[in-house]
């Protein structure tokens, strides 16, 4: 199939020659239209050609510069953008310099107010500091249309240092342009003093990228990772969002936060819940971009200011955690039997992890990594030993807690007792394994709650795991519960309230006296 070489448009009324161009989609939402369109102001079709190479040339340009994301200049650089905006003025009026000359003594003289500012304000104004932000906002209007007009038309984006570099610059250059102009209208044409003072600019190095060397969003991710440490299970939900934005974006310095809103409102558009969106993948890109500025691999982290609104979800139902009657049909159903194709662990994993985060409030993952290790005696009392070396913990810290009298005289200690060493509710011989980002006792964990779903408790407001840790949370608001809030947190693993809780330890003896408290569930088999 042989392509269509671009040229020229002629359109059929006028006969004249046009230039258009569709825009590249992922520059759409920047450029702010679809297609690049605009007369070349010919109908000679050998001239028009001619034209239209250069403005492919020029549209290129500009768009590659959009792609590249936002720069930033040196002074140098601030200050070649300065002398073409200077000769755009000279050359548009040195010919016919009287034409406009009464306009332009006016502008000089707003110039000159801003070169002696602490002096004017307080003759004009009488106050130094109103007067001095005056006259800034003034310089900052002078300046702003010309600097405009020629980024749109470069395709350049530039930082906030850099744009307020280069309204120091451009201010000074529209000054001296206006005193060249106004000198020709005297009489006086002798060469241009400023013609040469400004340095040519340098475009291939405006981008940051091309002076540090290429760091993709992936690299920053990686860095990330190494030095971070987040979770298994972060680096693996995170992985193929990063991946996929570093596919698409490639340099990190790239990333512009017109690039990530509109990525934003693609992924809203697949169909994307708003949590996800604001969670999973802004929420990723911004940790990544937030640790590429620590490292000065860019200026500022383009997703800092975006989000998505989440709406609270409603809720129907009046608790978080499992009622008595939720709580005892778990329980009761703990003690039947399990089917001949259940392993030894599975079965073992059914019969005690619900009883023992029914006492705890620990996470079900905390007591589905248990080792036969991990329970012993501490001071005298019997505890299990939550620790990150058996798997995680969500704090990173490990703690010991105290066994229920009613765990032990169900017969826990037995169970324990005749295990074999390791893990107590899987055998690592016999399944594949798992992975880091998804463990064995993760996959337990699963399983327990699909068969409480499977028992009739399938409320959706209604986690079947973590609906324990909610119940236990409110049991022990009994005033009959002898735990302090301290204790509380130390058995749940929450992170101490505030610095005073981080003096001191919960001993083993106390927590006991504090966990046999708790109301015993009673249910039939018991």
């Amino acid at each position: 199939m042989v392509l269509a070489m671009a040229r020229p448009f002629k359109h059929p009324d006028t006969g004249i020659f046009w230039f258009r161009k569709r825009v590249p989609e992922a520059l759409r939402e920047m450029v702010g239209k679809r297609e690049e369109k605009f007369t070349l102001g010919t109908r000679d079709p050998s001239e028009a050609k001619a034209l239209f190479a250069i403005a492919a040339a020029e549209v290129e340009s500009r768009w590659k510069n959009l792609r590249r994301g936002l720069i930033s200049l040196s002074e140098r650089q601030a200050a070649a953008i300065a002398g073409e905006i200077y000769r755009e003025i000279v050359d548009g009026e040195k010919d016919n310099p009287s034409d406009n000359r009464e306009h332009r003594i006016d502008a000089l003289m707003h110039d000159r107010l801003g070169e002696d500012p602490k002096t004017v304000s307080v003759a004009i104004f009488g106050d130094q500091n109103t007067g001095q932000r005056f006259l800034a906002v003034m310089q900052q209007r002078r300046v702003e249309e010309p600097i405009t007009k020629y980024l749109d038309r470069h395709g350049l984006r530039i930082d906030p240092q850099s744009r307020k570099l280069l309204e120091t610059q451009v201010g000074r250059a529209i000054y001296e342009a206006r005193q060249y102009l106004q000198r020709l209208t005297t009489g006086d044409w002798r060469e241009d003093p400023n013609g040469d003072r400004f340095p040519v600019l340098e475009k291939a190095e405006t981008s940051p990228s091309q002076k540090i060397g290429k760091r993709t969003v992936l690299d920053a991710f990686e860095g990330y990772l190494k030095e971070r440490k987040p979770s298994a299970a972060t680096e693996k939900r995170w992985r193929p969002i990063i991946t996929a934005v570093s596919d698409e974006v490639g340099d990190i310095s790239d990333l512009t936060d017109d690039w990530c809103i509109a990525w934003k409102n693609r992924l809203l558009d697949q169909g994307l819940e708003n949590g996800t969106v604001q969670n999973a993948y802004l929420g990723s890109l911004r940790t990544v971009c937030e640790y590429a500025v620590d490292q000065k691999w860019i200026r500022e982290n383009p997703v800092a200011k975006i989000s998505v609104r989440v709406q609270k979800k409603r809720r129907t139902r009046a608790q978080k955690g499992f009622t008595h009657d939720e709580a005892r049909t778990i329980l009761k159903a703990t003690l039947q039997s399990t089917t001949e194709r259940m392993t030894p662990e599975g079965a073992a994993a059914r019969r005690w992890v619900p009883w023992l985060c029914a006492y705890t409030g620990a996470r079900v993952g905390e007591i589905a990594q248990l080792r036969k290790e991990d329970v012993r005696q501490s001071d005298g009392v019997w505890v299990f030993h939550i620790t990150p070396e058996a798997g995680t913990t969500k704090n990173a810290a490990a703690r010991d807690v105290p066994l229920h009298s009613h765990l032990i005289e169900q017969g826990f200690l037995s169970f324990v007792a005749q295990s074999r060493s390791g893990p107590l509710f899987y055998d690592p011989r016999m399944g594949r394994g798992g992975t880091v980002a998804n463990p064995t006792y993760k996959k337990i964990g699963e399983r327990i709650g699909k068969w409480v779903r499977s028992l009739g408790i399938n409320d959706p407001e209604l986690q079947p795991n973590h609906g324990w840790r909610h119940r236990f949370t409110s049991v022990v608001q009994d005033p009959e519960v002898l735990l302090k809030t301290k204790q509380i947190n130390y058995i749940q693993g929450h992170a101490p309230a505030n610095v005073g809780e981080e003096y001191g330890d919960c001993l083993p003896a106390a927590l006991k006296r504090g966990v046999d408290t708790i109301p015993r569930i009673i249910v039939d088999g018991l």
